[in-house]
């Protein structure tokens, strides 16, 4: 099982607090996500972490993620762990500013951490964010340009230069037949627009085949529900539950020894996390 740990994944997600070593999903999706091309179908289990493995690379590599669900009724439980995430890695880097804006037909506002403090909600900025967390029904309503240019984060500039937007659309089986006729359309409009193309994730646990199937000459398939990847998924979770404390991990931390003031101020920051993280 070690022997398949992505490493780099396992620093990015204990730089947002997570403490356990990220499954065979989450480090594919860090690699493709932060190197490659990002068009994919992602099929993963329910509770895989599938949020997480889109999430934590586009922060490490500071894209601007726009996070689209189909109901307002998922939009909640989403919000509070993207601002315990943005919370947690806005302490460990209080230089910037790390945002999340939620829009939606019932509110709109960006919520910001400095220094792991929370700045307060405002109604401004709609694409000044790490995350945009949206439904679909909103999202349609800014890419077609209904609302004022101010106020789309999509708005045509701010999609060609810029942070690298990433559009990533969850819970995907949710979408009706009529719906889902639309979602595919929209799904090519964006990631093969000749003029500028984008990244796109279509994230599902149990899509209808025949939704597959209209999907596939767009996406690349990244399948962890049956074969060779379901078994890896399900080796990775024997592993972790037979451990006595499976969310600790060894890690790798570079430091310089030829200055000793130097080295132990590293230690003494180290330590100081390390209690920080204890009592969150």
């Amino acid at each position: 099982m070690q022997d398949g740990v992505n490493h780099r994944a396992v620093s990015a997600y204990q730089e947002c607090g997570l403490r356990y070593i990220p499954n065979p999903m989450q480090g594919e999706m860090y690699d493709i996500v932060t190197e490659e091309d990002c068009t994919v179908l992602l099929k993963a289990p329910t509770g895989s972490g599938k949020m997480e493995a889109i999430v934590v690379p586009a922060l490490q590599v500071q894209r601007r993620l726009v996070l689209i669900y189909p109901a307002l009724s998922l939009i909640e439980d989403q919000e509070m762990r993207l601002a315990k995430l943005l919370q947690y890695r806005s302490s460990m880097n209080a230089t910037r500013t790390h945002a999340l804006i939620v829009d939606t037909g019932a509110g709109m506002y960006r919520r910001a951490w400095v220094g792991g403090q929370e700045q307060g909600k405002k109604r401004r900025h709609l694409y000044h964010g790490d995350v945009i967390l949206t439904t679909l029904d909103k999202f349609l309503y800014r890419f077609f340009g209904f609302g004022e240019p101010k106020k789309s984060y999509i708005y045509p500039l701010r999609l060609r230069y810029g942070r690298q937007p990433l559009f990533c659309f969850d819970e995907a089986h949710s979408y009706d037949d009529v719906a889902y006729t639309n979602f595919v359309d929209l799904i090519r409009a964006i990631a093969f627009n000749t003029d500028a193309p984008r990244d796109v994730v279509v994230m599902t646990a149990t899509m209808p085949d025949v939704y597959e199937q209209d999907l596939l000459p767009l996406l690349t398939p990244l399948d962890y529900t049956r074969g060779e990847k379901a078994e890896r998924l399900a080796a990775y979770y024997t592993y972790t539950a037979s451990r006595q404390f499976p969310d600790k991990a060894l890690t790798f931390t570079p430091t310089t020894v030829s200055d000793v003031s130097v080295f132990c101020q590293h230690i003494v920051s180290l330590a100081h996390r390390a209690t920080h993280d204890h009592h969150c």
